[in-house]
């Protein structure tokens, strides 16, 4: 085999590699689309949503316009037409999810208030966004918060209690119980609400140095309590902290 030839060969491999991967392009934004309102990808919406609709556009222009330049013999046009056509299928991909979840939420406003309120007393709901969980509060879709540090940010300690006191007078401007409000400050590196907090020891390094199953009791004791009243000046009222802890020694 000459190096021409094998040159030539290298070249096709390339044209079919780079083929394949404008093809994968817009099959993995319609996989993208149908699925980006999924809880599994929640951190991901925004970029998700932006990015996809600006990649399905871009690449839909860039193949109209090959398509546009280029002669109808040419071999590649085949698979600008594929990548032309399922770009397209991306747009409207984006917009059925979309449109799909806002409907799905639409309807839980539109619920009998008796209804949603019966079930809302039973749901805990984490948050991105204050002025959507505040629709909930109000039409009493939910009964409690789960605050944790993606809402904490830069947030003080005044901040965040002005926040969580502001959802408890909207739950009781509209009639519905004192909202449950969560968190889990277990204490070492599970500490969702450090910073603002000053961040617990962990149970094992609670108990580092204790003499007795009483002085350990005291030690946990005094430590929880110190955490309460923490989670107490931000109106927390339900920590997920742990009742038991192992150490292994582990580093």
């Amino acid at each position: 085999m000459t190096l021409r030839t094998l040159i030539g060969y290298l070249r096709l491999l390339l044209v079919a590699a780079v083929t394949l991967a404008v093809l994968a392009l817009p099959i993995i934004l319609i996989a993208v689309a149908l699925s980006y309102r999924s809880v599994y990808y929640a951190s991901l919406r925004p970029v998700a949503f932006n990015g996809g609709l600006a990649v399905a556009t871009c690449l839909a222009l860039a193949s109209a316009i090959y398509l546009w330049r280029t002669k109808p013999s040419s071999r590649p046009r085949g698979a600008a037409i594929a990548t032309l056509l399922l770009s397209l299928l991306a747009l409207p991909a984006f917009a059925r999810t979309e449109l799909g979840y806002r409907a799905t939420r639409q309807s839980v406003f539109d619920a009998p208030r008796a209804d949603l309120a019966a079930i809302g007393r039973h749901v805990i709901a984490g948050y991105r966004d204050p002025m959507e969980l505040k629709r909930l509060i109000a039409a009493g879709a939910v009964g409690g918060v789960f605050v944790t540090a993606r809402n904490v940010g830069t947030k003080t300690v005044a901040k965040l209690a002005a926040e969580i006191a502001e959802f408890q007078t909207i739950a009781r401007e509209n009639g519905h119980p004192p909202l449950i409000i969560t968190s889990d400050q277990e204490g070492g590196m599970v500490s969702r609400l450090s910073p603002p907090l000053a961040r617990p020891k962990a149970l094992a390094k609670v108990i580092q140095g204790s003499k007795g199953e009483d002085d350990r009791a005291k030690a946990v004791r005094d430590a929880a309590e110190a955490a309460g009243r923490d989670l107490a000046k931000l109106g927390v009222t339900l920590n997920f902290a742990p009742v038991v802890d192992v150490d292994f020694g582990i580093r």
